[in-house]
């Protein structure tokens, strides 16, 4: 067998190549062509060669082409670092601006705090201030109150006052100084009582009435128990067991009225079987049963009764 020439060896120095040797390989392609085929294990050193050729056929030598491979990952490597570079710079201007932000939101939250705690100050200030009002306010009341209390008392001592015809000054009102009741009157809830003690000769109804009005006064109305116990404590027994002080408690058409017009609903009595048309109240009896009927024409004690000059304090 024949073996096949090796052209590796080869070196072609001059590239241009005529037409009558590009003929010849044609024909001598064209007469390998008819030949079969065999493929033989290419040893390392027939590599080398065709490695050889490849780069000679390339026009680059071994260095050339070492360099042109690396230069892809140069130019990847550069972009990479550029990028690097890039994100660097806006890592840095970002936290710049972030801490621009941060500076001024801490400038604004300290200007909301120094705000919020004027805000707290001024309506610490108001609420003060709202307190002396109210507490002025309250002065002013009271003041209002004590004043229409102070007209009160001056009306109600004018009401007194023109009860009289001729006012006893120096009797209400000694060296100049009004009191709440005349000296020998007693003072029991705003109302001023005589308990006319004189030895005999008493007084009937109408004179006890009579002396009563002369001193701006009137018999006693009886309110409550209260009064009706205050009174009892105060009368005292004399002369007789029958002997009493005068009221002012009268029966008119069969009705027990008192001297201000009002119908008695107390009914203190001892008992009513008389058909005596006047009261008496009767000393060292129990204050609900202490009330007797008698003859207007009897000559007993007797309670006056007025309210004070001026309001007691």
């Amino acid at each position: 067998m024949d073996e096949d020439p090796s052209y590796s060896s080869l070196v072609f120095k001059n590239t241009t190549v005529t037409q009558k040797e590009q003929d010849d390989q044609t024909i001598y392609s064209e007469v390998k062509s008819k030949k079969p085929v065999t493929t033989a294990p290419i040893g390392e050193k027939e590599q080398k060669i065709v490695s050889k050729v490849q780069l000679k056929a390339s026009g680059f030598t071994a260095p050339e082409a070492e360099t042109a491979a690396k230069r892809p990952t140069r130019v990847l490597l550069v972009c990479l670092g550029t990028l690097c570079v890039l994100l660097m710079v806006a890592v840095v201007v970002l936290l710049i601006q972030i801490t621009k932000v941060m500076e001024s939101h801490g400038a604004t939250i300290e200007e909301l705090r120094a705000k919020i705690q004027n805000r707290t100050d001024e309506n610490k200030v108001l609420m003060n201030e709202r307190q002396q009002l109210m507490e002025a306010q309250r002065n002013l009341a009271n003041q209002t109150e004590e004043l229409s209390k102070e007209r009160n008392h001056l009306n109600r001592s004018l009401e007194v006052i023109l009860t009289f015809d001729l006012f006893p000054v120096n009797t209400f009102c000694p060296n100049k100084k009004c009191l709440l009741c005349r000296a020998g009157w007693i003072l029991f809830q705003e109302m001023c009582y005589l308990f006319y003690e004189e030895t005999s000769p008493w007084k009937t109804w109408n004179q006890s009435r009579q002396f009563c009005k002369t001193n701006a006064a009137d018999l006693v109305v009886i309110n409550n128990l209260q009064e009706q116990i205050f009174l009892s404590n105060h009368t005292k027994y004399y002369f007789g067991p029958w002997q009493g002080y005068w009221m002012g408690l009268r029966k008119i058409s069969q009705t027990w009225m008192w001297v201000d017009g009002h119908n008695d609903t107390l009914r203190f009595w001892m008992n009513l079987t008389s058909d005596q048309d006047y009261a008496l109240l009767m000393p060292d009896k129990p204050p609900a049963q202490s009330w007797r009927p008698e003859n207007i024409t009897s000559e007993k004690k007797f309670i006056c009764k007025h309210e004070t000059l001026i309001w007691p304090i």
